[in-house]
C-alpha cells in the first residue's frame, strides 16, 4: 500500500502521465486505485475526485469517488460518512457499500477510534430499521477492527453480554467480528512473544 511521500508523488504522476512504467497502461480502474491511496493521505481533494468523475461518469466511477471521498483523513468527513451510513437512509446499497469500504482506512486509526462507542450504540438500531443486506454491510464493514486492541474486544463483549435478547443473525455477525479481532490479539501476542 503506497503511504511514503515517493510512493505518492509516483502515484500522482501516473495520473499525470509524468510517471511510466513500460507496458502498464493505466486505465480507468487504475487510476481509481492510485486514487484511493492519495486520498487517504490527503493528497487528492474533493475537487480532484470530482474531474476523476466527470472523467469516469458512470456508476462504477460514482462509486470510487464515494470510497475515495470516505476515505479522506479528517475527522469532518468521517462523521458525514458515518451520518450518510448509519443515520441517513438515502444512500443506495452499492454507495452505502463504498462509504464504508473507505471510511475505516489502516493510516487512520486515530480518526476512526470515536466510532468504537458509537457503533455499537447503533448497531441494533440499524439492524431493526434498514433492510438486512444493509445491516450486514454496516455491522461488518463499520465494525472497529482498526483499533485492534482490548479494549475493543472488551466493548464487543459487553454489547453480546448485554443483547442476549437481540437477533440472531446481527450477534451471530457480532461475534464473528468479535472472533476475528480475538485471534487478531493472540496473533499479535504470539508474534510479540516470539520477537522477544
Amino acid at each position: 500500500v503506497a503511504s511514503s511521500a515517493a510512493d505518492l508523488q509516483l502515484l500522482q504522476g501516473f495520473l499525470d502521465g509524468n510517471a511510466k512504467i513500460d507496458g502498464l497502461e493505466v486505465d480507468q480502474e487504475l487510476r481509481w486505485a492510485f486514487l484511493s491511496p492519495l486520498a487517504a493521505h490527503g493528497a487528492a481533494d474533493e475537487e480532484a475526485l470530482a474531474a476523476e468523475l466527470a472523467r469516469d461518469d458512470t456508476a462504477s466511477g460514482k462509486r470510487h469517488q464515494v470510497r475515495c471521498l470516505a476515505a479522506r483523513p479528517s475527522a469532518a468527513v468521517k462523521a458525514q460518512a458515518w451520518a450518510a451510513v448509519v443515520e441517513s437512509d438515502q444512500l443506495s446499497n452499492a454507495l452505502v457499500e463504498a462509504t464504508i469500504a473507505g471510511f475505516a482506512q489502516p493510516s487512520q486509526r486515530e480518526l476512526a477510534a470515536p466510532y468504537v462507542a458509537k457503533y455499537f450504540a447503533a448497531i441494533e438500531r440499524v439492524w431493526a430499521e434498514r433492510s438486512i443486506q444493509i445491516g450486514m454491510d454496516v455491522v461488518r464493514g463499520l465494525f472497529p477492527h482498526l483499533q485492534g486492541d482490548a479494549a475493543t474486544l472488551a466493548a464487543a463483549d459487553e454489547w453480546l453480554t448485554a443483547h442476549e435478547s437481540s437477533a440472531p443473525a446481527l450477534r451471530r455477525l457480532v461475534l464473528e467480528a468479535r472472533d476475528d479481532l480475538a485471534r487478531s490479539l493472540r496473533a499479535q501476542a504470539c508474534d510479540a512473544g516470539a520477537a522477544v
